[in-house]
């Protein structure tokens, strides 16, 4: 018996042999698939970590970027808001300018007609001047008194002469 159960157990151990061998084997099968896979796999991890450092970069170059743009943003907002405060600034200054213009020009205007009456009491003046200076002027008075008698004498003396020259003569 001791036989019989020894080869009995000899071809349990024989088949469950078998089995594990044929288990070992799709075990090999598996264990090499999964060798490919994670080959496959690491493969795309070393390319996912190559790109995860080009994303970085490219993450870092952008934030720089943002950062740059939010500066330039910031200083742009503040100029604008500067030039809202001038430009107010401004439109108030012009408003006042224009009214101290249009206050200009009425003034002007007013000094216009207050010269032009000056203008004409002036020329008023001037002509009462020549008129007081040709009657004040006692040479030119003078002159023109002995100039008018000595045309009276010559018209008299000539009228004189002429009378006597048609008059008979007196022997």
């Amino acid at each position: 018996m001791a036989l019989e159960d020894t080869e009995r157990e000899l071809g349990r151990i024989r088949d469950e042999n078998s089995k594990l061998s044929t288990e070992n084997a799709a075990l090999r099968r598996d264990n090499e698939r999964v060798a490919v896979e994670n080959y496959d796999l690491r493969k795309e991890v070393d390319f996912q970590e190559g790109r995860n450092a080009d994303v970085s970069v490219q993450i870092r170059d952008s934030e720089i970027r943002l950062k740059e743009n939010e500066d330039t943003l910031f200083a742009v907002r503040r100029d604008v808001e500067s030039l809202r405060v001038s430009s107010s600034q401004n439109r108030t200054d012009n408003g006042d300018l224009l009214a101290e213009r249009d206050a200009l020009e009425k003034h002007a205007q007013c000094l216009q007609g207050q010269n032009a009456d000056l203008a004409s009491e002036l020329e008023r003046f001037v002509q009462t001047d020549e008129v007081l200076r040709g009657q004040l002027d006692r040479r030119g008075r003078v002159y023109g008194l002995q100039t008018k008698n000595q045309d009276e004498l010559r018209h008299s003396y000539y009228r004189v002469d002429q009378a006597r020259s048609r008059s008979p003569a007196k022997r």
